[in-house]
């Protein structure tokens, strides 16, 4: 087997172990069990959990943030792009669960650990930037909200996002109420 499959595969075993468990819980013994590899291996390929967990957090990252961004691309009208938005975190709150969780699991070791923080910060700058491209240029939204700047209403959309979406990782499923949030959110920002 190919060196980046298994290194693939040992993520990807990682990934599950830490969105059912947490990152505090699981060991490098659960994640190599998990894997069917050596622990050795785990050491060979990554060293420690805090990279195998940086590794999948940087995919992760970077799947979500491309995904934003395309989806959001896909329409032309910006007052219709709250709505693909909306759309498209009811999609990942739904069927990626264990990615919220892992989400959640970044921002609480983020408070403690600066490499964490930065990634974290990243993530919120990233997704920032793709909110104020391609939402808040919505022109009745820079009316109904001139006071503001376009980055501080991209960073309320932002946390309002990451609000719901690590509530929704906490209630342990996906919650009409919380989905209905979403809902709420895009009436806000039309």
């Amino acid at each position: 087997m190919n060196k980046n499959n298994k290194r693939e595969e040992i993520l990807d075993a990682a990934s599950r172990c830490i969105a059912q468990k947490g990152y505090a819980s699981v060991s490098l013994r659960n994640i190599a069990a998990e894997a069917g590899v050596a622990l050795s291996q785990l050491h060979y390929y990554f060293g420690n959990k805090e990279t195998i967990f940086r590794e999948i957090i940087s995919n992760f990252t970077d799947e979500f943030s491309t995904g934003f961004d395309s989806y959001l691309r896909t329409e032309q009208l910006a007052e219709n792009k709250i709505e693909l938005l909306v759309k498209y975190l009811k999609k990942i709150s739904a069927e990626e669960v264990g990615s919220c969780r892992i989400l959640c699991d970044l921002f609480s070791l983020s408070l403690w650990s600066e490499s964490f923080k930065k990634i974290f910060n990243d993530l919120f700058y990233k997704l920032t930037q793709i909110i104020e491209e391609h939402i808040i240029n919505n022109n009745k939204l820079k009316e109904n909200y001139s006071k503001y700047s376009k980055a501080t209403l991209a960073s309320v959309l932002v946390n309002t996002i990451f609000g719901i979406m690590m509530q929704s990782s906490v209630a342990n499923a996906c919650n009409n109420g919380l989905i209905t949030s979403l809902g709420v959110m895009g009436e806000i920002f039309k």
